[in-house]
């Protein structure tokens, strides 16, 4: 028995070793699996650049077929690219092998880029936001992962202190994909920052972008992009006068008028179109025109109109007019408060003698507003 009894030991440890053994050799053969993918899809993404169109095709078909390896790969290759041509070609690879993916499989290739990005070259930089927002498009309208909205924060944050025009308008075109998803609010207000930055770049594709992005709903921040209106760029301002045009709860009538004195015909037929649709008439359109007219000697001629054009408060304008950068036209508009009967008027001119910055319009609202027996 006791011989039994150690032939089934021995031959349980002689099991097990054969197990164990089994064990090791298949771990073996899965990392050596494994590792020869990694390395196939490294060399793949290494020919891209170098190989004809009906290649990269091949090449990318291929890549395709082991689409985490590859994507990985692939982000590496294109924050490692430094002429254009290249970077495209690495992009239009990514938005292959990524194509099918879901978020969970996606997710960490985003996080993969906003690490990458800061070190990326401007055009590799660029090309990654392209290949985002077709990533984004193609995904899931309700899903954003937490994990996803740090890496999107971070992207957006990276981009909002750039200098590179083509980078931050591919990260402005990312509003739209980014706030199907019904992103955080940190993601929003980084998108914010975006928008306030990219209206007042010199660049006009920049600001067009800022202007389109504004319009989201989700984003509430058309104010940010009036300064758009006073851009150097001809179509940039009529993307502007377009877009803030009918926002009638968002952007007063005042804000359009000097698009009245465009130098372009078009842009000031527009503006004229947008202060009709929002009610006003012709001549309150004429007074707002003067109103806004670079020249102080026009803007003087607004007294003169006060009291012909209809359904206005004059006392408004008044003080619109007191407010001018012009101290004639504040000098005038001063006296002629001081010749109406209300209080409010009263009590203005009696601050522009306290704080007007023009000594001699102190002086005059001083006199205009002391008692008639004293003057």
């Amino acid at each position: 028995m006791g011989c039994a009894m150690g032939d089934r030991q021995r031959n349980g440890r002689w099991g097990w070793m054969v197990v164990t053994g089994g064990l090791v050799l298949t771990g073996v053969a899965g990392l050596a699996a494994y590792k020869h993918q990694d390395l196939l899809a490294a060399w793949n993404v290494h020919q891209l650049p170098q190989a004809q169109t009906d290649q990269r095709l091949a090449i990318t078909e291929q890549l395709a077929q082991n689409p985490s390896v590859s994507t990985g790969w692939i982000l590496y290759s294109l924050s490692q690219a430094t002429e254009p041509e290249e970077a495209s070609v690495f992009a239009e690879a990514l938005m292959r092998t990524s194509r099918d993916m879901d978020a969970e499989q996606l997710d960490p290739h985003i996080s993969r880029a906003a690490s990458l990005f800061k070190s990326m070259e401007p055009d590799a930089q660029a090309e990654t936001l392209r290949w985002l927002a077709t990533a984004l498009n193609a995904g899931d309208p309700e899903t954003m992962t937490e994990r996803r909205s740090a890496a999107i924060r971070r992207l957006m944050d990276q981009a909002y202190v750039g200098e590179e025009p083509e980078v931050k308008a591919g990260a402005l075109r990312l509003s739209g994909p980014i706030l199907k998803q019904r992103p955080p609010a940190e993601v929003v207000e980084s998108l914010k920052l975006l928008v306030s930055s990219g209206a007042r770049s010199d660049s006009a594709r920049v600001q067009i972008q800022a202007i389109t992005a504004a319009l989201w709903p989700a984003l509430d921040c058309l104010e940010e992009t009036t300064v758009c209106l006073k851009s150097q760029h001809r179509e940039v301002r009529k993307a502007a006068i377009l877009a803030l045009g009918p926002a009638t709860e968002k952007i007063n009538e005042e804000i359009l008028l000097p698009g009245l004195h465009d130098e372009d015909l078009e842009i000031v037929q527009l503006t004229q179109s947008a202060l009709q649709a929002r009610g006003l008439r012709d001549d309150q359109i004429r007074l707002g025109k003067l109103m806004a007219d670079p020249k102080p000697t026009k803007r003087l001629e607004v007294l003169d109109h006060l009291s012909a054009t209809r359904d206005i408060d004059p006392a408004l304008w008044l003080r619109k007019l007191s407010n001018d950068p012009s101290p004639a036209v504040r000098a005038a508009a001063m006296r002629a408060m001081a010749q109406e009967t209300g209080g409010e008027l009263g009590e203005r001119v009696g601050q522009m003698g306290k704080s007007d910055p023009s000594e001699s319009v102190n002086k005059l609202a001083g006199y205009y507003g002391a008692p008639k027996m004293e003057r």
